[in-house]
């Protein structure tokens, strides 16, 4: 599952008898009722001088494991991956570098005993959620519900944090980087088993998407940042304003609009403020424009076509925490949404006896555009589409059940014309995106009186 590389890590010294602190360490643990030894992985590999010692209390031996070891010492290791790791998304991750901070789960130090504690309760604790969860989710398959089984059993809320180390500058520690986490956290939003809140307003590169872009003040003729600051004058008689340096020859200030010269500040002159010159293009300014450089690609974007993203930390709904410890077996992510079978059960008991359609809404360009603009870029479209179409449906006989990658329309009095009306109303509410998502529809059930 994980590296088997053997790596020299940098631990404080070890007391002489390593054996005598093993079984102090495992007595400790006993008592905790940590009874065997804790079966790990090592991420990359176990680590040198101290071998010898740590597979005295780590059991090494076994594919399923109750945790994984951090144990890379190089500064150079990406550490919004430690949950890219297979298997490490329900089992606590240890630190063993002292570097992992917040996204290690616990910190393990040999010559401290407060660690060893810690160590241990926070692998009973992962334990015993893992007890909790459903059938469907103790083992997930699809990545939406490993991420929703991970935030239950590590008892972490998808909490934003600012990352300048990488172009997206946000992270969410304990969890996979957030180019992964972004996209399914707001499919699950949509399903109502996470809730967001604000975190930031961030603006990105139009050309590579990264965040980490320089701002600066810059010349509205020629958007150059080489400006600088000159005092502004007022000649009383003519009127004339303009910056100091136009009436500047040699000692004197000479109007450069009336040729006469200015002797006395406050009689014939005043300085009422301060522009800004670009020494590129000599044009002046009181306002200069505000533009953005991309420190990743170089492109340069000003204030009026810069891009702007929201940003949100997420954490589980009450439907969601239901949803994951019900041991009945729940209806799966893929499958219809629990807000769908709900309705269709209403309406079938209903005295209308119309007939009911169940249409499904999918997108044709959704892989494209993962691939070319980001898995982030196509869910903010398909947010938009979403927002329009719920907007435009304005008819209490037609609901709108958002699906993990599809959305359903339920029909109650389906007729031969409504399919080519729905056809007209996804075109119409995706007129106004940016980027095509070539959405298509095709009737998934239907009922003659309401019956299905």
């Amino acid at each position: 599952m994980l590296s088997s590389t053997v790596v020299e890590l940098p631990l404080r010294s070890l007391p002489v008898e390593t054996n005598d602190v093993a079984q102090q360490c495992l007595a400790l643990w006993h008592g905790m009722g940590l009874f065997d030894r804790p079966k790990v992985g090592w991420l990359p590999g176990l680590p040198l001088p101290y071998q010898k010692f740590l597979e005295l209390i780590f059991d090494t031996s076994h594919h399923h494991v109750d945790a994984i070891v951090f144990a890379d010492p190089s500064r150079t290791s990406v550490l919004h991956d430690l949950r890219a790791a297979p298997g490490s998304m329900l089992v606590p991750i240890i630190d063993l570098t002292g570097r992992a901070t917040d996204f290690a789960d616990v910190r393990f130090d040999i010559a401290d005993r407060d660690s060893w504690a810690q160590t241990a309760r926070r692998i009973l604790d992962f334990r015993e959620r893992r007890r909790q969860l459903g059938p469907a989710f103790a083992t997930p398959a699809a990545p939406e519900m490993e991420l929703l089984a991970h935030s239950f059993v590590s008892g972490r809320t998808l909490a934003a944090q600012y990352s300048a180390s990488i172009p997206e500058t946000v992270c969410y520690p304990g969890y996979p980087p957030a180019r992964v986490t972004i996209p399914l956290a707001e499919g699950l939003v949509r399903r109502g088993l996470l809730k967001k809140t604000f975190f930031d307003r961030l603006h990105e590169c139009g050309a590579c998407g990264s965040r980490r872009l320089l701002v600066r003040e810059e010349c509205p003729a020629c958007r150059s940042a080489n400006l600088h600051e000159v005092a502004l004058l007022h000649h009383y008689s003519c009127a004339a304003l303009e910056a100091e340096d136009n009436f500047r020859q040699g000692s004197a200030l000479v109007c450069p609009k009336c040729r006469k010269q200015l002797r006395n500040y406050g009689k014939d002159y005043d300085k009422p403020g301060v522009t800004q010159v670009c020494r590129q293009c000599t044009a002046a300014s009181s306002e200069p424009e505000i533009g953005f450089v991309c420190l990743d690609c170089n492109a340069r974007a000003d204030g009026q076509s810069i891009r702007c993203t929201d940003l949100f930390s997420y954490d589980l709904t009450d439907n969601a925490i239901a949803l994951l410890t019900s041991h009945v077996k729940p209806l799966g992510l893929r499958d219809l949404p629990t807000s769908l079978t709900a309705a269709v059960d209403r309406l079938r008991h209903n005295s209308s006896h119309l007939p009911l359609a169940i249409l499904e809404v999918r997108y044709e360009a959704q892989d494209v555009l993962c691939e070319t603009r980001g898995a982030l870029v196509f869910e903010k479209l398909r947010t938009l589409f979403i927002e329009n179409l719920a907007n435009n449906l304005g008819d209490h006989e037609v609901s709108l059940h958002i699906g993990n990658d599809c959305e359903y329309l339920l029909v109650n009095g389906y007729e031969a014309s409504t399919f080519g009306r729905t056809q007209r109303l996804l075109q119409q509410c995706e007129d106004v995106l940016s980027d095509r998502l070539r959405p298509i529809v095709r009737v998934l059930a239907r009922s003659r009186r309401g019956k299905s």
